[in-house]
C-alpha cells in the first residue's frame, strides 16, 4: 500500500497535475492581486524544473524536449495544460492502448516466407535492412512481385486509373489530400461505375488534410453511390490528444492484385494541370502480387481505427504474381510503434551506403543523429546528395529546411535544388542495389508523428529505373555552395535557426 501511495506520488502525471494547478492558483492570485507577482514567476520557474525534469527521464528525442521546455518556461500554465493533455492523460494512453490492439491484430495477419528470406541472406546489406522492418514493423519482403515505377504524376495516375477501371472485387483507397477538380472527378466517375457494378469501394481521407476542401457533408453524399467514405482521425470541437496523428499515407488497392503508393496525394498540382509551384516533380510505384497483400493490411489498420468496424481479412488474400528478379518489401509506419520506423529505417539506409546515396525531399527537418549520420557517410567516401525544391511551397518550412544547409555542406554532403520547381517526390537510392518509394518526408511529422507507407526495392529492373530518374533530375538541378548560404542574409540565416528550435511541434 506504502509503495503504491509512493509511486502515485512520484508519477510524472502527478507531478505534472499538481504543478498546473498551482500555476492556475497562483495566475488567479496575480489576476486579482498584483502583489502576488513574485510568487507566479516563483512558481513558474518551479514548473519548469519539475516539468523538465519529466522531460529529461521521457524517451522522446532531444529535439523536441527543447521547444516544450521553453513553451513551459514562458507560458507554464498553459504548456503544462497542452503537455498533460496530448502526452500523459488518461484519454491519450487509453486510446494508444486502442489503437495500438488494432494494429497487433491486423499485423498478425502478415508472415514471411522462409524461402524468401533464405535468398536474401546471401546478400549482407539487403539482409540487415530488410530484416530490422520485418521485426520491428512486421513487413515481410516478397519474391512474387511486379514492381512498376513512375517518375512523374501524369503517367502513374493514368495507370491508375486503367487498373481502377478493371476492378472486380474492391478498391481501397486512402489519402493525406483530396481536392476537387480534374483529377478527383476522373477517379470518382470511375469509383461511381465501379461501385454500380457491385464492386466494395472504400474511400479513407484524413480529415485535416482534406479540411474545407469540399462542400459540408461531400463524402456522405458518395454513400447514396455504394462508396463508403470515412475521415480518418475526425476533427472535433473537443480536446483531442491524437489531433496531431494524421495519416499521411497514399494507398491504393484493387482486387489483391494491384497496388499503388508514393508522394502523390489527389490534386490536379499532381498532373501539373495547375503549376502553383512551377513544374510539380513526384513520383510512385505500382506493385503486382504478393506484396499487395500487405497494402491491403495497412489500409484495414486505418480503416478499423477510424470505423471501428473489423474487415475480415482473409476476404482480401493476395494473388501471387509472376516471379521476378529483385525483392519488394511494403512497410508501414505509425506513431503507436514502440520506435519510430521510418526514422530508423532511414538511419539503416544510411549505414549500409557504401558507394552512394541520393535522396530527394521537399522538406529537410533533420534531428541530430541522421544529420551526424549523413555527414559520417559523407566523409567516410560516400557520395551523399539530397534533392530539395528550387521552388518551395512552404517558405517558413523551407527557412527551416535551409538552417540545416551549412552544417551538412561543411560535413561534405551534396545538396541541390531542383530548378524547374517543387520537387514533392520521396525516394532514396543506394549503390545500385536498394532504392526506396514512399509518403515518408525527411522531417519530424513523418519520422515521428504521422502514419507513413513506403516500399522497399532490393534489385531487380526496378533499381536502374529509378536510376535513371535520378540522372535526370540532376541535370534540371544545380548544386548548392557555402556561397549561396552566405547570400540569404544574417537576417534569414538567424530566422531559421530560431524556428528550428520548435521545428518539431509544427
Amino acid at each position: 500500500m506504502i509503495k503504491k501511495i509512493i509511486k502515485f506520488f512520484t508519477s510524472n502525471k502527478f507531478v505534472l497535475t499538481a504543478t498546473l494547478i498551482f500555476n492556475i492558483a497562483i495566475f488567479i492570485s496575480v489576476t486579482f492581486f498584483i502583489n502576488t507577482l513574485p510568487y507566479y514567476f516563483l512558481i513558474s520557474i518551479i514548473s519548469f524544473i519539475a516539468t523538465g525534469l519529466v522531460l529529461i527521464f521521457s524517451k522522446e528525442e532531444p529535439e523536441y524536449k527543447w521547444p516544450w521546455l521553453l513553451i513551459i518556461l514562458f507560458f507554464p500554465i498553459y504548456g503544462i495544460a497542452f503537455y498533460i493533455v496530448l502526452k500523459i492523460s488518461h484519454g491519450s494512453i487509453k486510446q494508444r492502448r486502442q489503437w495500438q490492439e488494432i494494429q497487433n491484430i491486423t499485423e498478425g495477419f502478415l508472415y514471411q516466407d522462409e524461402d524468401v528470406l533464405k535468398e536474401i541472406k546471401e546478400e549482407r546489406k539487403i539482409f540487415t535492412q530488410c530484416s530490422y522492418l520485418l521485426n520491428k514493423a512486421k513487413s515481410p519482403v516478397y519474391n512474387n512481385c511486379g514492381a512498376y515505377y513512375f517518375g512523374n504524376g501524369e503517367n502513374y495516375f493514368k495507370a491508375m486509373l486503367e487498373e481502377l477501371n478493371k476492378a472486380e472485387k474492391y478498391i481501397f483507397m486512402e489519402f493525406f489530400i483530396i481536392k476537387p477538380g480534374i483529377l478527383w472527378n476522373q477517379i470518382e466517375k470511375v469509383l461511381i461505375e465501379r461501385a454500380a457494378n457491385g464492386v466494395e469501394v472504400k474511400l479513407l481521407y484524413d480529415d485535416f488534410g482534406c479540411l474545407d476542401r469540399f462542400p459540408r457533408n461531400y463524402f456522405k453524399k458518395l454513400k447514396k453511390n455504394n462508396i463508403s467514405a470515412v475521415p480518418f482521425n475526425k476533427i472535433k470541437p473537443t480536446i483531442n490528444p491524437f489531433i496531431n496523428y494524421r495519416s499521411h499515407r497514399k494507398i491504393v488497392v484493387i482486387d489483391g492484385k494491384t497496388a499503388f503508393t508514393g508522394g502523390l496525394n489527389i490534386g490536379d498540382e499532381y498532373i501539373n494541370k495547375t503549376s502553383p509551384f512551377g513544374y510539380w516533380k513526384d513520383t510512385g510505384i505500382m506493385l503486382k502480387g504478393g506484396a499487395v497483400y500487405s497494402f491491403a493490411v495497412l489500409f484495414c489498420n486505418n480503416w478499423k481505427i477510424s470505423t471501428k468496424h473489423t474487415i475480415d481479412l482473409n476476404n482480401y488474400k493476395f494473388e501471387k504474381g509472376t516471379v521476378q528478379n529483385g525483392f519488394v518489401q511494403p512497410f508501414g509506419s505509425s506513431p503507436l510503434h514502440n520506435e519510430p520506423i521510418a526514422r530508423n529505417n532511414l538511419i539503416r539506409l544510411i549505414a549500409n551506403a557504401e558507394k552512394y546515396l541520393y535522396v530527394t525531399t521537399p522538406y529537410l527537418i533533420l534531428d541530430n543523429h541522421i544529420a551526424e549520420m549523413l555527414k559520417l557517410a559523407a566523409s567516410s567516401g560516400v557520395d551523399v546528395r539530397i534533392i530539395m525544391p528550387g521552388v518551395p511551397d512552404k517558405k517558413i518550412i523551407n527557412l527551416i529546411s535551409k538552417s540545416y544547409y551549412r552544417n551538412l555542406l561543411e560535413g561534405g554532403v551534396k545538396i541541390y535544388h531542383f530548378k524547374p520547381g517543387f520537387i514533392h517526390a520521396k525516394i532514396a537510392l543506394l549503390d545500385d542495389i536498394t532504392a526506396y518509394v514512399g509518403t515518408v518526408n525527411f522531417d519530424f511529422r513523418s519520422l515521428f508523428l504521422h502514419f507513413e507507407d513506403a516500399v522497399m526495392l532490393y534489385e531487380g529492373e526496378v533499381i536502374n529505373e529509378i536510376a535513371a530518374d535520378f540522372s535526370q533530375i540532376f541535370e534540371f538541378s544545380e548544386i548548392v555552395t557555402l556561397d549561396y548560404v552566405k547570400k540569404m542574409g544574417v537576417f534569414k540565416r538567424a530566422l531559421g535557426t530560431i524556428l528550428r528550435i520548435f521545428a518539431p511541434l509544427i
